[in-house]
């Protein structure tokens, strides 16, 4: 199992950061350039996306983190590992992670893609599926929204159907993509999988707050266009609704906080 860190040219602090955290945990990484939105060609961006999607425009923001994932995947397919983790450069690893990120031996076969993040506030409750031990902790089927990409791990099958999407397929930020299953088509065959307690969760402290959020406040619709973009925002979050609230009456999920240690 291989690591890799997402880390922009011009956040060599961050980087430094990551790499005495990993060096202190006897870990192995590979740094991956970061696509910058500030820098990057609109065209270069905006060639890999579909128009519209069920959150609306992709900010730019959005579409350079989405594509500095895609050079991670590429990578990793390029490596003999089964498995590749990807994390950002502003997360914290847990001393779980020691051994943990050394040997996917611990990740069951038929799971392909797990989020070992915590993402959002501490209190923040998931919709989870019936789960499986593996020694202190446990994953679960992500039936849910809980974006973030700090920390996941892809095998080669997901990863190699990341790599080949069509533009119009990439309709939505990395994050609901692949933690999403209100918006994601993906996950409509895939499953996502959360491991609790997680192990790594961002943390301002090592980086500061994200770029992301302020380039999609340049891209936020006015009028009657954000009016449009809300209700479809709206119709995703909810379409699923009736299924999750069947499967919390019939004791098959169970709404939970992810606690990360």
């Amino acid at each position: 199992m291989r690591i890799f860190v997402i880390n922009l040219a011009r956040r060599p602090d961050r980087m430094a950061a990551m790499a005495t955290r990993l060096d202190e945990l006897d870990l192995a990484y590979t740094r991956i350039e970061a696509v910058d939105a500030k820098t990057t060609a609109p065209e270069e961006l905006n060639s890999h996306f579909s128009d519209r999607g069920p959150t609306g425009i992709i900010s730019r923001g959005d579409k350079a983190c989405s594509l500095s994932h895609f050079r991670a995947w590429e990578a990793f397919l390029k490596s003999d590992d089964s498995h590749g983790v990807i994390l950002e450069d502003d997360v914290f690893v847990h001393d779980a992670g020691r051994e943990l990120l050394r040997s996917a031996d611990w990740i069951p076969d038929f799971v392909h893609l797990l989020k070992i993040e915590r993402f959002g506030p501490p209190n923040q409750r998931v919709l989870l599926g019936p789960g499986q031990r593996v020694g202190e902790r446990e994953i679960a089927p992500l039936l849910s929204k809980h974006t973030g990409t700090a920390g996941y791990v892809i095998t080669r099958d997901v990863a190699e159907l990341l790599v080949h999407m069509k533009p119009r397929e990439w309709n939505q930020p990395i994050d609901y993509l692949l933690f999403n299953p209100n918006t994601s088509w993906l996950l409509k065959d895939i499953v996502a999988w959360q491991l609790t307690p997680a192990f790594i969760e961002q943390r301002e402290e090592i980086g500061g707050k994200t770029d992301i959020h302020g380039w999609r406040t340049d891209h936020r619709p006015r009028g009657l266009a954000y009016v449009k973009r809300e209700a479809v925002r709206g119709f995703y979050e909810i379409r699923l609704v009736p299924k999750q609230i069947c499967a919390l009456a019939t004791g098959r999920a169970r709404l939970k906080t992810v606690p990360c240690a």
